[in-house]
């Protein structure tokens, strides 16, 4: 602490330079005060005087800063004056404030490049070796938050990040230490830890809560039920603690017509000032409202064949009055279908329960027809197939039966057993393969498009299901007539 305060209080005396172990040579503490004169000198005999003059300007600005000890402003003074008109000896004064702000690894890579210039003499290059043997004994620390995406910063709020985002490795000094965490739309967070040299190790993650803001939601007339993104209602005038971000109001009330209204809440929305949302709703609207429940996320709700969402749905469906048709569907659930009576200015609720389906599944009437005209022809074509091996086996029956040595022995039983197999297991496929191939034209031929379903309609085609069995599969049909 000693030798921090005897730092600062020789910047405020106008010397630039720091005490201590990595404390800068007496010529870098002359080097603010030396380079006015040159930058006065230079802005003069160049044509691009008006570019020289704002560097300057910047610069002075920088210096008095850096006396003062606020060191994040005259880091950003050095660095515009060196963005106007680079200079190597502004590299130098800008590595300087990086030392005083114990951010030894940008100044290191600062003093490089002032290195790499040529114009850096001895005592610079000497001082930069200082510097990297210095770093070496920093302690490393591996830093982490919840969620990640942090920005970390020691000691000054102000000063450079030395984590960009977290999860992060970095050299930190040794010492007691104030780390700071902040992320967008999360409230800060501070962490003091001590470190000591040569120190590795990881940082427990900090968990950074969400920033909040208040919301007071207001309709005209009041006592209209609202929900905020679809949450737990409440009745109007209400105050509410919401997440930063945007957000959506919906109010209700029988009687009137549906509004709604996208706001967002910042942190500047207190307790004390909150984001003021107003809702008019309208009298005499004919239309009436639909609360939909369903057991199940993600399925699909049509209304009268359209699109109305997927649950869980936001809010009330808006409806003219009258009957409507409801369909849900759901992946691994039986199409579910209902029909609701909507009255002007009133709610009508309906919760329904999907009935899981098994592991079948379901094949149209066309595709059962092709498959069976399809097994058909190939139950006949083994039966030809058959059928000539039945007739060279015929063939060769003759011939035994024809040669002496042959005839009433074993060979032409086996070949007689052959012939009667083989004609059996033609006359069998024969027979089942135009029996299939009948069934599927049969079906083929009966097969129409539906009409469109009206109220209390029921579908008059026939429908095939295949549910697996122990033994294989089991296939069903139904035909309402």
């Amino acid at each position: 602490m000693t030798r921090w305060f005897e730092g600062r209080q020789r910047a405020r005396s106008g010397v630039l330079a720091r005490s201590g172990r990595c404390g800068w040579p007496l010529w870098t503490g002359l080097v603010l005060l030396m380079l006015a004169s040159p930058l006065a000198t230079w802005a003069q005999g160049d044509a691009g005087g008006d570019v020289k003059e704002r560097a300057r300007a910047r610069f002075m600005e920088g210096r008095e800063h850096f006396a003062a000890g606020r060191l994040a402003l005259a880091l950003t003074a050095f660095q515009e004056a060196n963005a106007i008109k680079p200079t190597p000896l502004m590299l130098s004064n800008i590595a300087q404030v990086y030392e005083s702000m114990e951010d030894f690894p940008r100044a290191i890579e600062t003093l490089e490049r002032y290195v790499a210039t040529g114009k850096a003499d001895a005592e610079a290059k000497a001082h930069l070796a200082r510097l990297q043997a210095d770093l070496a004994t920093w302690p490393v620390i591996t830093l982490s938050t919840q969620p990640a995406g942090a920005e970390v910063r020691v000691t000054g709020a102000a000063y450079p990040a030395r984590c960009e985002t977290t999860p992060c490795t970095i050299p930190l000094p040794p010492g007691m230490r104030t780390l700071r965490f902040t992320l967008n739309g999360f409230q800060p967070a501070e962490r003091t830890v001590r470190f000591a040299k040569g120190q590795t190790l990881s940082f427990p993650p900090v968990a950074l809560a969400a920033m909040m803001g208040t919301v007071t939601i207001r309709t005209a007339p009041p006592g209209a039920k609202v929900t905020i993104d679809g949450g737990a209602p409440g009745v109007s005038p209400f105050t509410q603690t919401l997440a930063l971000g945007p957000h959506t109001a919906r109010a209700t009330q029988e009687g009137y017509g549906p509004s709604e209204s996208a706001f967002t809440v910042t942190e500047t929305h207190t307790a004390s000032a909150p984001l003021l949302v107003d809702l008019a709703l309208e009298k005499g609207v004919v239309v009436g409202l639909l609360e939909v429940t369903v057991d199940t996320d993600d399925a699909e709700v049509l209304v009268d064949g359209k699109p109305a969402g997927r649950t869980p749905l936001a809010g009330p469906l808006s409806m003219s009055p009258g009957i409507h048709r409801i369909q849900v569907e759901a992946k691994g659930a039986a199409p579910y279908e209902e029909v609701v009576t909507i009255e002007a200015g009133k709610t009508e609720r309906t919760r329904i329960e999907l009935e899981r389906t098994g592991g079948g599944f379901s094949l149209n009437q066309r595709t059962v027809s092709y498959g069976l005209m399809g097994l058909g022809a190939a139950a006949l074509v083994g039966a030809g197939i058959t059928g000539a091996l039945a007739l060279g086996t015929s063939g060769d029956l003759d011939d035994c039966r024809a040669d002496a040595s042959c005839r009433r022995t074993s060979r032409e039983v086996g070949l007689a057993d052959d012939v009667r197999s083989g004609a059996l297991t033609t006359d069998i496929l024969l027979g089942a393969g135009v029996a299939i191939a009948a069934a599927g034209v049969v079906l083929f031929l009966v097969d129409r498009p539906s009409a469109p379903a009206t109220e209390g309609s029921v579908d008059s085609g026939p429908s095939v299901s295949l549910v697996p069995t122990w033994g294989g599969a089991a296939a069903s049909a139904t035909v309402h007539f």
